[in-house]
């Protein structure tokens, strides 16, 4: 099961509200203070090009999602600096970040204390589709 706890990141931008459609494993979306849904991106473990667990100063997730995503990353980041983002894996809050400044590519790096975190997160982005099981 996920934990919903805030845990470290260098980067990041990604979040998913309660999970309508299972076929949509990541979700990225500024976190907003206004009552709405906030702007983000729907993509699937199809639209993941490259994932990759790497020693980033500790255990580290690398997610690249196919180009098409970059400008809609770099839309969704401009004018944002100092504002938080928030990841969502499977409807799961995994981080929710600081963003330093504008995401110009759709590429992530999720970092964690604990492997096992990370394991259950690498398994949910590269499932076909959201499954309950994967949440434990």
């Amino acid at each position: 099961m996920f934990k919903p706890i805030l845990q470290t990141a260098a980067l990041l931008a990604l979040s998913l509200p309660a999970q309508a459609d299972p076929t949509v494993t990541l979700r990225i979306e500024a976190a907003l203070a206004a009552v709405g849904k906030a702007p983000g991106i729907d993509a699937t473990s199809a639209d993941i090009v490259h994932l990759e667990r790497i020693d980033a100063n500790g255990p580290a997730l690398a997610v690249e999602l196919h180009q098409r995503f970059d400008s809609a990353m770099a839309d969704l980041t401009a004018n944002r600096a100092g504002q938080r983002l928030i990841i969502y894996v499977c409807g799961q809050v995994v981080l929710e970040p600081l963003l330093n400044d504008r995401l110009l590519n759709a590429s992530l790096l999720i970092t964690a204390d604990d492997p096992l975190f990370l394991d259950e997160i690498e398994a949910a982005l590269r499932a076909p589709s959201c499954k309950a099981d994967l949440l434990g």
